[in-house]
């Protein structure tokens, strides 16, 4: 309520003024009339006030209605872009970005899906025809509807993710919090409220907004799906770390285009991507069954050694027609296996551990191919290490504890 006097008030003053005004004056009364229907729209919490479509863009309409509170916005967010030494965005754990409204070059690498939680601004036309946009608007300093909050969250992909609001500040952390919550990867409030500061300490929220999150998970946290089943297989197969990856290996091996000794991209080069996934895993925290699947996968469709497009693509897809048969993997981790294989050539960085510890796998093997690996193109910082040493033999020992499963190179 405090935002929808405040509106109200400021827009009532300037609306006077502005009609009190000859020559420019309309230009004042204008803004008023602006921060007026602001006010009124905080009052009953419409953030459609702006008519924001989900493409990302303002309709001509708004443009007209609201042109001098556009421009103003507009101008108060460069000043503070380029004045504030804050920085644009900041990483959380699992793949979580967090931070302003961001110029289409100051995107970071690796990110799949940009969250807008903006109401007032258009986004960038290169974030838009980017990565996945997603669009949730919600008033400055204001609150989204429950009701419509949690489908949101729980339709958005796996993979990276960019979440922002203006500065990166009250509505990024509410919504960042809320979605730390319903993916269980904080157990209270006051876990995901320090994991945020931790990382972006500006990222404050109002007393509205505290009170808003308190109302949904200060009581019993969600509470957390279990596992489907299926009618496939015994139980014990139906998780993700009970994969059978002898007979799925060889089920490949036999059934994917031939590859032979002398191949750089054959089954000789999957055995080391994955020993060198099991030991960046070690220090990344990525997921174990997910890089040991791409390393089968992200070559497996490739047709010859010379270029490929779209192999990585095909591998994903043979995943998925063995997903169910061959192994089982939730849709979330499916999600990062199918990334991490179609991008696994032109994507630049992920932020993501376990699609960032895949990629760094599959280039700390280039020395195959006469290529010293470069720890610029490396997603991790362990990555980056091995790369600058410049051998990964020192690290071997990390992955003995797989060394005798079949498929993990020597």
């Amino acid at each position: 309520m405090k935002y929808a006097l405040l509106n109200s008030l400021l827009g009532s003053i300037m609306l006077v003024y502005g009609i009190g005004l000859t020559g420019a004056g309309w230009l004042l009364a204008w803004l008023g009339i602006g921060f007026l229907i602001i006010g009124i729209a905080y009052a009953r919490r419409k953030a459609a006030v702006f008519g924001k479509r989900s493409d990302g863009t303002l309709p001509l309409w708004s443009w007209a209605a609201f042109l001098p509170l556009h421009l103003y916005t507009l101008a108060v967010w460069h000043l503070i872009r380029l004045l504030s030494g804050e920085s644009a965005s900041d990483s959380l754990r699992g793949g979580i970005v967090i931070g302003r409204r961001v110029l289409g070059h100051e995107l970071p690498y690796g990110i799949a899906t940009v969250v807008d939680l903006t109401a007032e601004f258009q986004e960038p036309a290169r974030l838009r025809s980017g990565p996945s946009y997603r669009s949730f608007p919600i008033l400055d300093a204001s609150v989204p509807d429950s009701d419509i909050l949690r489908p949101f969250i729980a339709s958005l992909p796996a993979g990276p993710l960019y979440i922002h609001c203006a500065q990166g500040h009250g509505r990024t952390a509410l919504f960042t919090i809320a979605l730390l919550m319903e993916r269980h990867h904080c157990q209270t409030l006051d876990e995901a409220q320090a994991m945020i500061l931790q990382s972006r300490p500006g990222a404050r929220m109002n007393r509205q907004q505290q009170a808003f999150l308190q109302g949904l998970y200060g009581g019993d946290r969600p509470e957390k799906p279990a596992p489907e089943r299926t009618s496939q297989g015994p139980d014990d197969l139906t998780t993700n770390t009970s994969i059978n990856f002898p007979k799925l290996w060889s089920h490949v091996i036999t059934a994917c285009p031939p590859h032979d000794s002398f191949s750089i991209h054959g089954p000789d080069h999957w055995r080391r991507v994955e020993r060198n996934a099991l030991i960046l895993a070690t220090r990344t925290g990525a997921k174990i069954h997910v890089v040991r699947l791409f390393a089968l996968f992200h070559d497996c469709c490739r047709l010859h050694d010379g270029w490929d497009p779209g192999h990585g693509k095909e591998g994903a897809k043979y995943a998925a027609s063995l997903r169910g048969q061959m192994f089982h993997l939730s849709d979330e981790d499916f999600d990062l296996l199918s990334y991490a294989c179609e991008w696994h050539t032109e994507g630049k960085h992920n932020a993501d551990p376990t699609i960032g510890t895949c990629w760094d796998a599959d280039r700390l093997d280039l020395g195959r191919a006469g290529m010293i690996p470069n720890p610029a193109y490396m997603s991790t910082e362990f990555g980056r290490e091995i790369a600058d040493h410049g051998v990964i033999h020192p690290w071997v020992h990390l992955a003995e504890s797989h060394q005798n499963e079949p498929g993990t190179a020597p």
